[in-house]
């Protein structure tokens, strides 16, 4: 039960206040109310045959120093517009704060790539009983906001579509006024979007002042690599892997480099993992690819040379000297790949030390690398050392 007044009688439970809700202006307090409704002389009407419009008169108080009380008359007729426009379903209605200020509605494109282009609609209806021109106040012609179309006339209840695009060319937040005129007012908006570029990251893959080394290979097999591909975008952008061979080629003519899923699209947040595969089928050290990541105005460039070597033989060793890697290909290259016998042959180096440190008796050093590249143990020997 309620709580008893000092008199007996229940006392009256106050209506808690809600907030008002986004885009709305706050509700009138008691004393604003009682302002109103003093001032107002003849409330809210319209006049006969118009239902498009309303009629109010006021009393406005004049306070002089030193003078009596004056009251200014004033009436004031609000007029329903020819033409309403919808955007997402929501009637867009300009709102006049306390303060004066007008606030438009917002037709917010939110975030989008670099390059890219986003479609809007705003839905008008001519709520009049006459036919009205639709005059778009132009937009400007350097800026991401395009009209892409805009009806001339409207017949009487007649609805039509109003389609904006935009298109962002660099990294920003962009804002522009706009507004639609047609017999007896203006319908104003506001457009706003962002212009971000998309960003990728590379993880898994080790790089060495730009170089990817795979490895080496048996001549016929196939060796790979994974690596992730991280969207730290706010949206999905799809990649696209080029690959460009520079080196040694396949007797085949098959690409020795390869990637797989080359191209896909990958959600906001989301990654992919990617194989890289070397694949060879000559004995060589000169096998070289260019693998670019092609992500849609990515401003960090994601270019790698690979390089791998292949040997028909299992134990390998070789100069791993610029020098040596960087030697021009033998036209003889392909000359028996295809034939060996259950012993390999040996692996035969050469390499002269200079005689300045040989006069000086200071160490020299040759280093070599040596390997394997089969699937079981080997055994090997060195001779004349």
């Amino acid at each position: 039960e309620g709580e008893e007044g000092e008199d007996g009688e229940p006392k009256k439970k106050r209506k808690k206040k809600q907030a008002p809700k986004p885009g709305e202006l706050p509700p009138l307090t008691e004393e604003e109310e009682k302002v109103q409704r003093a001032l107002r002389q003849s409330g809210s009407k319209s006049v006969e045959g118009e239902d498009w419009s309303v009629h109010d008169r006021w009393q406005v108080p004049v306070f002089v120093k030193g003078a009596p009380t004056m009251f200014l008359e004033v009436t004031t007729t609000t007029v329903m517009p020819t033409v309403v426009g919808k955007f997402k379903g929501r009637l867009m209605q300009s709102l006049v704060g306390k303060d004066g200020s007008e606030t438009v509605p917002l037709i917010d494109f939110g975030k989008l790539p670099v390059g890219q282009e986003a479609v809007l609609t705003i839905s008008l209806t001519n709520v009049s009983k006459v036919g009205t021109v639709v005059s778009p106040h132009i937009l400007d012609p350097f800026g991401p906001f395009v009209l892409l179309k805009s009806p001339s006339f409207m017949e009487a209840g007649a609805s039509q579509a109003v389609s904006l695009a935009f298109r962002p060319r660099k990294e920003s937040t962009f804002r522009e006024n706009n507004w639609l005129e047609f017999a007896g007012g203006r319908l104003r908006y506001c457009l706003t979007g962002i212009g971000v570029s998309p960003h990728f990251a590379v993880e898994g893959l080790e790089v060495d002042n730009g170089m990817v080394d795979i490895g080496d290979v048996l001549a016929g097999r196939e060796l790979a690599r994974s690596f992730t591909l991280r969207n730290q975008s706010p949206f999905e952008v799809t990649y696209n892997i080029q690959i460009r061979n520079v080196g040694e080629v396949n007797a085949s003519n098959l690409n020795p480099v390869d990637c797989v899923p080359a191209r896909k699209a990958v959600a906001a947040g989301e990654e992919q993992e990617v194989a890289l595969t070397f694949a060879g089928d000559t004995e060589s050290l000169q096998y070289q690819a260019m693998v670019k990541v092609v992500v849609p105005n990515q401003k960090e460039k994601l270019e790698y040379r690979v390089v791998g070597r292949c040997w028909a033989q299992a134990a390998f060793l070789y100069d791993p000297s610029p020098t040596a890697r960087s030697a021009p290909l033998r036209l003889d290259r392909f000359k028996d790949q295809a034939g060996g016998g259950e012993e390999a042959a040996p692996i035969k180096l050469e390499h002269t030390f200079p005689m300045t440190a040989a006069q000086a008796r200071e160490e020299a050093e040759f280093p070599l690398r040596v390997g394997n590249c089969g699937g079981g143990g080997v055994e090997g020997a060195w001779e004349n050392l």
